[in-house]
């Protein structure tokens, strides 16, 4: 519903450049986290059986002392990753959405103790209303947009956190597999039924990735195209500054 009205908002102010250029800047980006929640409600099912495969390889019986220490190094990179990774999805939703207030928090706060200050009502997002905005009804329709900040936020670092964590776990699986390998006794009598235990082993994971690369492929491609739309639309920002003098 928020990205219709923001696509809208896009369409009737087509012949303002400057509103089109202010809407895109935005719209790429929130285009992309409709991009990453659409792939994984589509490739939802798929997904939910990786995850059950992958928790199949938590038991630590399983491997030795060396190879718990590399299966746990994969993981810990993952870790990292998203918490540096949610830390600054919060970090930039929430200050996306209180910019508008924050930029003048003076006046605001003259104007609600009576005095006669007067300010922008400018919303976070946007999203075209169907009616003018006055000090009432922009303290609702501000309000009303609060939901988006955890939607975009959510939309956006689910679906890196899941990719980035699967892959590091057949990465690290991977690097299991190679470690048992490079140790196969090849003059033992049972040789051939380890390396059969590999080669299943290894095509399990190649089954994995598979699934991986066809789950997070559009979302990839979705984010190389949104991501250089940005850069090209805030070049032409910058140049249009310096060109009218702006620093």
């Amino acid at each position: 519903y928020h990205m219709i009205l923001e696509y809208l908002d896009l369409f009737l102010f087509i012949d303002n450049l400057e509103h089109v250029i202010m809407n895109l800047t935005e719209n790429m980006a929130f285009s992309q986290i409709f991009v990453r929640m659409l792939m994984l409600r589509l490739h939802n099912a798929p997904l939910g059986e990786i995850i059950v495969e992958a928790m199949k390889d938590f038991d630590s019986k399983d491997y030795t002392k060396q190879e718990r220490k590399t299966f746990v190094a994969y993981h810990a990179k993952s870790k990292i990753f998203m918490k540096l990774l949610m830390s600054n999805t919060a970090l930039t939703a929430t200050s996306y959405y209180a910019k508008p207030l924050l930029g003048q928090m003076g006046e605001i706060i003259a104007y609600s103790n009576g005095a006669n200050a007067s300010f922008i009502l400018m919303l976070p997002y946007r999203f075209y209303t169907f009616y003018e905005l006055n000090a009432k009804s922009y303290f609702w329709t501000y309000v009303s947009q609060l939901p988006f900040v955890f939607v975009s936020g959510f939309g956006q670092s689910a679906a890196d956190c899941l990719m980035v964590t699967l892959v590091y776990h057949v990465s690290g699986q991977m690097a299991i597999l190679a470690m048992r390998i490079a140790q196969l006794d090849t003059e033992t009598s049972d040789c051939s039924k380890q390396l059969r235990r590999l080669v299943r082993s290894h095509i399990r994971l190649l089954a994995m990735g598979q699934v991986i690369q066809d789950a997070f492929s559009a979302t990839l491609l979705g984010h190389l195209i949104g991501a250089t739309s940005l850069v090209c639309i805030l070049g032409y920002q910058i140049l249009v500054c310096l060109a009218i003098g702006e620093r």
